[in-house]
């Protein structure tokens, strides 16, 4: 076993030598996970428009509408334009049917 030792040496210091560069680039150049998992996940634009959406509407809940406006003398002196809607007469039963005679 130990003559395998010497006899392969080299080979061996070289495998031992690219497993701590490898780990040494590791640690150095890429450095701890943290970074990426940030960088990956950065929030969409859609997302966070939703968000904020999300966020007024929440805010729209809280307030809190008093009758004072519809007490207001300005709002009381409104004219109403309403126009009474005429009921009008229905069509066919059958727009599609072919009419009776009538061109």
């Amino acid at each position: 076993m130990v003559e395998l030792l010497y006899k392969y040496k080299y080979l061996i210091v070289v495998i031992v030598g690219v497993a701590l560069a490898f780990v040494a680039y590791q640690l150095w150049f890429v450095g701890n996970n943290e970074d990426l998992l940030k960088s990956q996940t950065q929030l969409s634009p859609a997302y966070v428009a939703s968000e904020r959406i999300i966020a007024l509407l929440n805010d729209l809940r809280t307030l809190d509408l008093g009758d004072e406006l519809f007490r207001d003398p300005v709002f009381q002196s409104l004219d109403n334009f309403e126009k009474e809607l005429v009921p009008e007469t229905v069509g066919r039963d059958n727009p599609f049917a072919p009419s009776s005679g009538v061109l």
